[in-house]
Formats: structure tokens, sequence, C-alpha cells
């Protein structure tokens, strides 16, 4: 040995050196670190407590500070010359099983039992993201060496990679027993509907995530469901065979079934929502009453099963797209054909969809094409659109322009409506793309992927306009409100969640520099340095408080200035968000799960009457916990 034994009350779980290597820094189960000097082993701080077991202490990158994580559910940053605290606690629910800095010494990432980990300002000690969620403990966490990425460790079997610039979802996540096939906001945009594997449908509200309405119950999984044009009723498609319409106040049904041979792929209501269109594994579509659920037409047939069926802007003409790689245009009336077959060659015919006028059909296909069609010939009017894999979907813009395209080749494309010719550079996922949808002003795309996200694009240059939005497993379809400022994404995870869909572009406003020296005491000097400010802060603030309270405006600067400046104990948890930081506590501990529990108990911090009743739903969940627990015994 080198040294003599650097000594602690209790067993020592992380020993490091500092950067220059001259110094070490440990953790003990005595509840300190200490820093000691690597050629005598002398200690050279006084002992950096916490109120349990340190599990891990590490230095910065130049070597002038400590971060500790603890047992007592807390890191903190500290002076490594003199060993006192530099900021207050960074608490979790759980225990703090490691913490570390950023590559440039600005953030530390912690990770902890309460299965979550998180970043915070290594200055303030402020949390600078919501937590990263994990189905159980998370062990461990580090950051990418250019700092832009975290990787976590956890005991729910998985370790997983995040985007620290991602987008933030505005609701709880909307649950289901199983994966959530689809998801679609109400005409309104205050409600959503998704449709799951659990064999259930349900509406939601829009803005807090909370369920409306009791399961819309099928006997096999959902496969799709959508809102009638007025809102007040839902058609869903099933595996049970039927489809049927629903009340989408009460979730009670409001026809008998709708049935057919076999699987219900797709069911769309009219433009006009007097009628209905099913697709079905029987080989067939078929237009139905949607308040009797009677037949009002003889199946329209196909040599193979019918993916999808969707009514013209009009109403009066069907198309359908069918595993026997044809497309077809059916009169809504009658059920008879009024084109020949739209064949694709050596693939399913996947979906079909008109354009706003109505004149030309787009289809995808498993030839790895989409192709554009006249919808009164059924003849084709541009050369393939061709992709590396199967095409899923295939998209008109608003304007009938353009197209977009979703392939299992991992990429969605932007292609002339009117040549066929690709208008942007791929949009790239790392796994195979379900679904692209224009914003109904056209300017932007969102895609779902197998990789786990759904991701928001300019329409126009193919360029991501955001981080990924990421859910636990592949996201089968994401979808713009009507006004295009949230986007609804449905999830293999068994969840939907609701993201805000606002993209840069409008200019900072003058107001925003004072705002900032306000509130941080600080200015940027001419020479780029920063410098203390000499003007009173809360003049400053007030003129800001007065500039926000004209609301001259109205755009979304204003929006998120006056959320920052309002209260916090009563303002909403995002700037466009209407649900309130106690309205998202109280939703957590209705959950009753140990994750919601801890995170409501750390968003409480400092208000009794939520801390007392988490606390006692905490016990009851531990109750439940030992009941069931002692009856496995007895069996």
């Amino acid at each position: 040995p080198l040294t003599e034994p650097m000594r602690h009350g209790g067993s020592v779980l992380s020993a490091q050196f500092s950067p220059e290597g001259m110094r070490i820094v440990t953790a003990s189960f005595d509840s300190t670190a200490r820093v000691w000097d690597a050629q005598s082993g002398r200690p050279l701080t006084e002992p950096m407590k916490h109120g349990s077991y340190l599990l891990s202490a590490q230095f910065s990158p130049d070597g002038k500070r400590i971060v500790t994580g603890s047992l007592d559910r807390t890191a903190r940053v500290w002076d490594a010359e003199s060993g006192q605290p530099l900021t207050e606690p960074m608490r979790h629910g759980g225990d703090v099983n490691f913490a570390q800095f950023s590559p440039d010494g600005k953030r530390i990432v912690t990770a902890s039992e309460d299965g979550t980990a998180r970043v915070w300002d290594a200055q303030s000690g402020q949390p600078l993201t919501e937590p990263m969620r994990h189905g159980n403990w998370v062990h461990y966490a580090e950051f990418s060496p250019d700092g832009k990425q975290i990787v976590t460790a956890a005991y729910d079997h998985t370790a997983r990679v995040w985007n620290l610039q991602s987008g933030h979802s505005l609701t709880e996540p909307m649950r289901h027993g199983r994966g959530v096939h689809s998801a679609g906001f109400s005409p309104d945009g205050m409600r959503i509907v998704t449709a799951s594997f659990d064999g259930t449908a349900r509406v939601w509200d829009a803005q807090s995530g909370q369920p409306l309405t009791a399961p819309m119950k099928h006997e096999g999984q959902v496969n799709s469901a959508e809102f009638s044009p007025d809102g007040k009723r839902i058609v869903a498609a099933s595996d049970d065979n039927t489809a049927r319409v629903w009340d989408a106040r009460s979730g009670l049904p409001l026809s008998k079934p709708m049935k057919h041979g076999a699987d219900v792929n797709y069911a769309q209501f009219s433009p006009d929502g007097t009628r209905i269109v099913t697709a079905s594994g029987d080989r067939t579509a078929r237009v139905w009453d949607a308040l009797s659920g009677q037949p009002l037409t003889e199946p329209m047939e196909h040599a193979d099963s019918v993916r999808r069926a969707q009514f013209s802007p009009d109403g009066k003409r069907v198309v359908t797209a069918s595993y026997d790689r044809t497309a077809r245009v059916w009169d809504a009336q009658s059920g008879q054909p009024l084109t020949e077959p739209m064949k694709h060659g050596g693939g399913p015919a996947l979906s079909a969809q008109f354009s706003p006028d109505g004149k030309r059909i787009v289809t995808a296909a498993g030839n790895n094409t989409a192709r554009v069609w006249d919808a009164q010939s059924g003849q084709p009017l541009t050369e393939p659109m061709r992709h590396g894999g199967v095409v899923l979907s295939a998209q008109f813009s608003p304007d009938g322009n353009r197209i977009v395209t979703a392939s299992w080749d991992h990429t969605a494309r932007v292609w002339d409506a009117q040549s066929g010719q690709p208008l942007t550079e791929p949009m790239k996922h790392g796994g195979q793309v379900n679904s692209a949808q224009f914003s109904p002003d056209g300017t932007r795309i969102v895609t779902a992927s197998y990789d786990g996200t759904a991701r928001l694009w300019d329409a126009q240059s193919g360029q991501p306009l955001s981080e990924p939005l990421r859910h636990g497993r592949l996201v089968y379809s994401a979808r713009f409100s009507p006004d295009g400022k949230r986007i609804v994404t449905a999830s293999d995870d068994g969840t939907a969640r609701v993201w805000e869909a606002r993209t840069p572009g409008v200019p900072t406003p003058d107001w925003l520099p004072q705002m900032i020296e306000a509130l941080s005491g600080q200015v940027l000097s001419k020479k780029g340095v920063v410098e203390p400010s000499g003007t009173p802060r809360a003049g400053l603030l007030g003129q800001v408080r007065q500039r926000l309270a004209q609301g001259l405006s109205g755009d979304d600067w204003e929006i998120i200035g006056r959320w920052v400046l309002a209260d916090r104990s009563t303002r909403t948890i995002s700037p466009f968000s209407k649900i309130t930081l106690r309205e998202y506590i109280e939703n957590r501990i209705k959950e009753k799960t140990p994750a919601s529990l801890a995170e409501a108990e750390q968003l409480a911090y400092g208000n009794t009457d939520l801390l007392e009743r988490i606390s006692k739903a905490r016990k009851k969940f531990g109750e439940a916990g030992e009941r069931s627990a002692t009856a496995e015994k007895k069996e």
C-alpha cells in the first residue's frame, strides 16, 4: 500500500480520484463523504454529512466540487476544498443510488429508487427536466460524452437512452391494460378517443388526461375508434367481428353491433355523420346506417381482407384498400364499383385516401410504393413513389399539392402530388415508420415509429422541429389536434399521451432580456461576458409584468412569460397546459403506485396537507401489499 488506510465509521461504497489525480473522494455507510490526499491518505476536508448512508460521491470535471447521492433521498453539491454544501438538497422520492456531473460540469444527473432519473442545475440544485421514468428502481445514470444524452439502467429489466431536449407530455398518460392502437382528437380538440388491444375504447379529457367515460367494451381487441363529425358519438371496430356506435358522453352503446364474418379492421363516419363504412377481414367493406346499425348496401367485395375503407369528401363514394393488391372506388349508395381495380404489383394495398377535392386517390402498398390515381377512371396519374420497404400509409396535404408517406425503411417522405417526385430528404427514424400526417395548415408533419418515438418535422425541408416524443415501446400513431397546437400519440406501452406541437419561429420579444436580467440578477455585457446587473430587480420585474399585462401580441412568448411570473403554487404544470400543479399532484395520489406517490411527495414539498394525504395513501398501499403477500403464503 502507498498510503495509510482512509478510515470511515462504516463500509466504504465508492472511491474516486480527482481529475488531476492528487485527491480522492470516498462515500460511506457512516453517512459521510470525505476528500483525502492521494499521496498520504490524510483527510483534506471535514466530513460531508447526509442523513443516511452515502452510495456515491464524484468530483466535477474541474475538480472544484463534489456531488453525493444518499439513502436520505437527496443528492448534494459540495465545495471540494472546504467540504461545505453549495446547493440545497436535490430531492427524490426514494434513495439516490448515483449522482454524476455532466462533461461541462453545469448539470447533474441522479438515479433513484423512486423509479426516476433527473437532471439538475449544478449551480442552484434546481431541476432542469421532468423525471425520466422507469418501471422500477433506477440504479445508474450517466451523461453521454457530448452531454446531450443520458443513459439509465433500472431494475425494470431495461436500460434507456434519453435526449435532454425531449418534448414534455401535457397530460398524465392515458392508460389501458395493453397497447394503445390508435388515438384521435374530437372535432373541438377537447377530448381524445383511444382504441386498445385490451378490448376497449375510451374517451379522455385532452387537457388533463383523465377518463371521461367507462370503457367501451368489445370481445376482442379494438382496431380503431373515431369521433363522429359532431363529436357526440364514437364508432369502434374490433376483432370480435363487429363495429359499434357509442355515446361519447356516457360510453354507452347507441346501436346494435354491425356484424361482419371476420375481424373489423376499420370503421369511419360519413362526412355528415349519418352513415358508417367498415372494412373487414371477411373480404368486404360495407356501409351502415349510423343510428340503427342496419346495412345500407350490399357488401363491397374484394378477393382478400379489406384493410381500409374511407368516404370521399362529399360522402358519395367509398375507396377501399385490400390485401388482394388492389384499391377500388365504390358508389356509397348502392355499393357498386365505379372504377376498375387500381392494381399494385407484388404487395397488398395497405391504405387508400381521397384528395381534399375528391378527384384523386393516393394508395400505399406492400410493394414499397405509393401512387396517385384518378378517382373517376382508376388510372394512375404519377409514377410509383418508391421507398426501400413496405409503405404503410400515404396522405395528401390539406391543399392536395403534396403527399407524405410512411415506410418500413425507417423513413417518411414528402412528394409532389402532380409528378410523384420527392420534395424533401427522407425523415429518418430508428425503426419502421407506422404513420405520417400533415398538420392542419400543411406546414408540419408528425410521424410515429417502432423506435418508440413520435417526431415533428418541417414539411418544406424535411428537417426535425423537435426532439423525439418518447414512449416506452413502439408508437402506432400520432395525430395533430384540429388547431395544430397539440399531438396525441398511441403506443404499445399501454398509453396515449398529449404533447405540445409548438415550434420556434416567433421573434424574441424585447421584454425577454429584461425578464432574464430581473430573475437572474445578471446581464450579458457588450463583450459577451455575464456580469452582475446594476438595475434594481423589483423595478425590472414590474416593467415586464406591465408589458405582459397589456397582452399586445398574444403570442406564445407572452403566454410563457406570464406563466414564468405566475404564482408557483397555483400556476399550471406548463405554459400551455390547463392542469394546475395541485391537480397534477392530486391525480398522482389517486394512482396509488409507488412511483406516483414518490413523485407527488417530491412536488408537494412544503405542503403539509398534501404530504399528509400522500403518507396515508402510501400506508394504505403498504397494507394492501401485506394482505396480498399474506394471502399468497396461505395459498
